[in-house]
């Protein structure tokens, strides 16, 4: 990453090891060290596998980042899951492990390889009001869900945000299974699995996503996979990926993405998420332009 400014929107998660400083001083430092690298390790493979990297360790601590509330949601609940299941193996010689997790979901502006702005500060303003093995999320955030994901959200408090001074809804999103409460879950690939691959067409040109080949960015600069090439356009407008079997395409523009199904059906895009099926046209940027430049047929096959 650059010096670019440009302003996206993303989900800043931060994942806090509970009780480290007690780690240390009973076990020392070595022992304590070497577990909690490990810990860092599985929440760093966790975040990978629902599209999310971690930008950076903070001591006992990572920040990460993905693409959409929807990515992030479940991978909150995968983190808690994969100590949990570690923790019960023993891996970790300081017996059970456990984090805190807070996130939020907002404009970022990148400074080479950090982010820096409102996002990043209100995700640390939540996780400081975290517990061990809670999840918790901005009403901001929680609003972008599905209500497969967000009925179960419970408001926990409104407190005042530290980057304007306004309301800042907390909520606390379950992810254990008990009589009361419905876990987060993605469903495996063998029971999604709807297309095993995307067609492209852009200005004469195709190309495909699979299993294999699973991401394509879309933008007006050089770098992105499709390149638009027009001034209602973001420089870096939209990604669409291969995810269990599907494909999704998350705009993170000014202008939005136009979505026309093959029946006439339009859907606009604007900073949220949407799943390409069947057969159409994505139009980036300008709704109603006829410029073959920002227009990309897509089909199922």
């Amino acid at each position: 990453m650059d010096n670019d400014t440009t302003l996206h929107k993303l989900v800043v998660l931060y994942a806090d090891v509970s009780g480290s400083t007690r780690i240390y001083e009973t076990y020392g430092d070595a022992i304590a060290r070497r577990d909690i690298h490990t810990c860092l390790d599985r929440l760093r493979d966790v975040a990978a596998q629902y599209d999310g990297r971690v930008l950076k360790t903070i001591g006992d601590e990572v920040e990460c980042v993905f693409p959409t509330p929807q990515r992030a949601a479940p991978a909150a609940c995968a983190m808690h899951e994969a100590l949990r299941e570690a923790s019960a193996a023993g891996v970790f010689e300081t017996g059970a492990i456990r984090v805190k997790i807070g996130w939020h979901y907002g404009a970022v502006e990148w400074r080479e390889h950090n982010i820096v702005g409102a996002t990043p500060s209100i995700a640390q303003q939540i996780i400081g009001l975290a517990k061990p093995e809670e999840i918790l999320a901005s009403g901001e955030a929680v609003a972008m869900l599905p209500a497969a994901l967000s009925d179960d959200a419970q408001l926990m408090d409104t407190v005042e945000s530290c980057a304007n001074g306004a309301p800042l809804e907390i909520y606390k999103l379950p992810w254990e299974d008990d009589e009361d409460v419905t876990q987060y879950r993605v469903p495996a690939a063998s029971a999604t699995a709807s297309t095993m691959r995307l067609c492209l067409s852009h200005q004469g040109e195709t190309r495909y996503l699979d299993e294999n080949e699973r991401h394509c960015s879309i933008g007006r600069v050089d770098g992105n996979d499709i390149v638009t090439g027009d001034r209602f356009t973001s420089r870096q407008h939209a990604d669409i990926s291969c995810r269990h079997g599907r494909f999704y395409i998350v705009d993170h523009s000014i202008n939005g993405t136009l979505m026309t199904t093959g029946s006439g059906i339009h859907k606009h895009l604007h900073n949220e998420e949407g799943i390409l099926e069947g057969e159409g046209v994505l139009v980036f940027g300008d709704a109603a332009s006829a410029n073959p430049a920002v227009r990309v047929a897509y089909r199922c096959e």
